[in-house]
């Protein structure tokens, strides 16, 4: 039968390694509701900036459609004073390029900014997968392991004081004499 400083030290170690477990596993749990939050609010935030620039394209887009309007009206309104003719055609011609151009522009500085959100939100689910993977997770072998370990030393402490151990030592001691005792505490093997 063990001692009870040995059973006590059992206890303890297996209390030890259970409450480190569930404290690990605790922590791992709010570390990865952590990341996620974090990811999610910074998707969030990529998103509501994709549609503030798009929005901001849109009113690029107007105003430039407007200023296009409103020039073809000058156009008229020279072409209608002055007879019209080929520099009217031409200046309308030109007008109309220049139009087309700020537009296409303005589009593709759209694309372009939502092509570099797209590239930031890619990044921000990488960096958060990287997180996830990142949190130390407990294991359930390790602390079963834990417990056998205190088991085997609970077991170690208590061997020395059974009787049958103490008949071997002896009969070893019979066998092979005092030298093989004194060689196994030179060699940190007994006391």
């Amino acid at each position: 039968m063990c001692e009870p400083v040995e059973i006590g030290y059992l206890a303890v170690a297996v209390a030890s390694a259970v409450v480190g477990y569930t404290e690990n596993r605790q922590t791992a749990k709010r570390q990865d509701n952590a990341v996620r939050t974090n990811a999610e609010m910074e998707q969030m935030d990529l998103n509501r900036q994709a549609d503030q620039m798009n929005e901001a394209a849109r009113g690029q887009m107007n105003t430039a459609a407007r200023k296009a309007t409103h020039d073809q009206a000058l156009f008229d309104v020279v072409a209608g004073e002055y007879g019209g003719g080929n520099s009217v055609d031409r200046a309308r011609t030109i007008g109309d390029i220049q139009s087309n151009e700020n537009l296409s522009t303005i589009a593709l500085n759209s694309q372009n900014s939502a092509s570099e959100n797209g590239f930031a939100q890619l990044a921000t689910t990488t960096q958060a997968n990287a997180k996830l993977a990142a949190i130390n997770q407990p294991s359930g072998w390790g602390t079963a392991l834990q417990i056998g370990g205190a088991a085997t030393k609970a077991y170690a402490a208590y061997l020395p004081t059974t009787e049958g151990y103490q008949q071997e030592q002896a009969a070893r001691r019979k066998k092979y004499g005092d030298s093989m005792a004194e060689w196994s505490r030179k060699q940190g093997g007994g006391k």
